[in-house]
């Protein structure tokens, strides 16, 4: 079974109203910080506003009553009455309530309209802040939801409060009681949105996400122990058979980019050690050489030239794109109509160390295959295609640029032949473009797949994550078997059912280390036409070229779509 961040949960509605109290409060103006008679009212629990004008307030039984709320506003433009048993509203106010709580780190605060958990543990003058909220969706999973916001710091210290207000310019404020308040905390950035990046748990660190959502749903479920049950959702994986990856030596990833072996490569270095201005010139020259080095090794000749020329594969070694700023970008010279891979010394110095990096070696090597294979061979080299069974050829496709007026598209073939395309919206193709758009847009996806029979599918990523369990986070010695317990579907590629639509995840290698910072989500496919063509290319997620050692997201003739985009960008 797979611990997931869905939420099965039961409100009790008639010992709920016992215990609490619930208004809304609609106004004719959108929330823009906390209202004045709250602040002044500092007997409320926790509010929540819905989308639009309204929100609710929780109270104590009793405490205050819904003419006594009035009185307070008093202001006739305002609605006032008493909530009714919505499952969105009471359990985000249920949730916002957690005040008060705190320990070496965190802060449970309340009447933000959210639920933040501070870290102030950073030496830097930030405080990140994390998000807490649950997502009900119509017809859709409910799940808790944890992002991450920095906030400025200041003094005096921060923890020393325990009320905390939105203020109109986007920033927390710390109240020290009813009539005082502090300076503002300003928003300093969101955090990634990415689905594939963003940041999930570290099991050699206390606070993360992963402890964060086994911390919220306890606390959640002591305060409010009979009247609202809670708990996170576990799935059982179908049986799908996908093949698992195992580790390959060096000289099986070298066979990979056997297509390109003995081509000339032509070597292009936009960096100068001995006049670089942010770099050690021995530190530039070892990585150079390392690289240098590795290319020989394997048994490539090198011309060394200023510039890219036609040869059929070029590898530029420069900066990354900020270190030059507005006054020179050596990317926009770079001629992408042949073979031309990137490799910035940034990177280089990162990771070698003053050492050649394999790792990065084989990323340039590989990407250089794959635009070798689009612009000269037209067929994948990086797998046996053919081997594969298909007896369908598939088309791959995605929109070129945010304008959304131009399609590409990569064919693959039964061989493994592949041809490339591009669609621009025109007269005679308006209808079928626009038809794609309104299936991704609707869906929230920026992928989908085709085959002969005009069958389509969409790719969309969900904010469903795989959570390990909460013995993990406690136990100090993991061994490999108790870690594939207690995090099974972080691990590997697996399909799901629910509520007969399909889902997959592709994690980790299961025999990789156990470090890990990026959440395993749950990718949702959208078929049109009947039939499921993803689920016949699961098994295209079961390799280890796109991301080294390890799955990628996508059936990844998507990664040789993205390069041609590039190229024709």
């Amino acid at each position: 079974m797979v611990l997931t961040n869905e939420i099965n949960f039961n409100i009790n509605y008639d010992k709920f109203f016992e215990v609490y109290d619930v208004y809304y409060i609609s106004t004719t103006e959108y929330k823009t910080k906390l209202p004045n008679f709250l602040r002044k009212n500092f007997k409320a629990l926790s509010i929540f506003y819905t989308y639009g004008k309204t929100m609710y307030v929780m109270y104590n039984k009793g405490e205050v009553s819904l003419d006594e709320l009035k009185s307070i506003i008093d202001d006739d433009s305002v609605q006032i009455g008493s909530s009714g048993p919505y499952d969105n509203v009471i359990l985000n106010i249920a949730l916002n309530s957690l005040g008060n709580f705190k320990n070496e780190n965190l802060i449970f605060n309340n009447l933000t309209g959210s639920l933040y958990l501070f870290d102030d543990s950073s030496t830097k003058r930030t405080i990140k802040a994390y998000d807490i909220s649950y997502v009900i969706g119509k017809n859709k999973p409910y799940y808790m939801n944890v992002s991450v916001t920095s906030f400025m710091k200041y003094d005096p210290k921060y923890p020393n409060y325990d009320l905390y207000e939105l203020t109109n310019k986007g920033g927390l404020r710390a109240v020290l009681n009813a009539k005082d308040a502090t300076g503002d905390l300003y928003v300093k950035k969101k955090g990634n949105k990415k689905k594939t990046t963003a940041k999930f748990y570290d099991l050699n660190k206390t606070l993360d996400r992963a402890t964060i959502y086994h911390l919220i749903m306890k606390e959640f479920k002591k305060r409010f122990d009979g009247l609202i049950d809670i708990d996170f959702v576990s799935r059982e994986p179908l049986e799908q058979q996908i093949n698992k990856l195992k580790d390959k030596s060096e000289k099986k990833k070298k066979e990979m980019f056997n297509s390109i072996n003995g081509i000339i490569i032509n070597l292009v270095l936009y960096v100068d050690p001995a006049n670089d201005e942010k770099y050690d010139s021995s530190k530039i020259s070892e990585a150079i050489n390392g690289f240098i080095n590795q290319l020989k090794t394997d048994g490539f000749s090198i011309d060394y030239n200023k510039k890219t020329s036609k040869y059929p594969l070029n590898i530029v070694i420069n900066h990354n794109a900020d270190y030059y700023g507005d006054d020179y970008d050596p990317y926009k010279t770079i001629d992408r109509s042949t073979a031309v891979q990137c490799v910035t010394i940034e990177t280089l110095i990162d990771t070698f160390s003053g050492k050649p990096s394999l790792n990065s070696y084989f990323v340039v090597m590989k990407d250089l295959a794959i635009k070798h294979d689009l612009i000269y061979t037209h067929k994948i080299s990086l797998d046996d295609w053919s081997s594969r069974g298909f007896n369908d050829e598939f088309v791959f496709g995605m929109f070129v640029d945010d304008k959304e007026d131009r399609i590409a598209y990569l064919k693959v073939k039964q061989d493994g032949s592949i041809e490339t395309y591009c669609d621009e919206k025109s007269l005679f193709n308006l209808d079928k473009i626009e038809e794609l758009k309104t299936k991704l847009k609707d869906n929230k996806a920026d992928y989908f797949l085709m085959d002969s029979s005009n069958n389509i599918n969409t790719i969309a990523p969900t904010d469903i994550i795989v959570l390990p369990t909460e013995k993990i986070l406690e136990e100090k010695k993991k061994n490999k078997a108790f870690k594939e317990e207690n995090m099974e579907g972080i691990f590997d590629v697996h399909t799901y059912d629910i509520n007969g639509e399909l889902y997959y995840t592709s994690g980790i290698k299961s025999n990789i280390k156990f470090d890990i910072d990026k959440a395993t989500h749950f990718y949702k496919i959208n078929t049109f036409g009947g039939r499921n063509l993803v689920m016949d290319l699961i098994g295209t997620v079961a390799v280890d070229f796109v991301r080294f050692g390890n799955y990628t997201v996508l059936p990844y003739p998507f990664k040789y779509l993205r390069e041609y985009i590039n190229m024709i960008k």
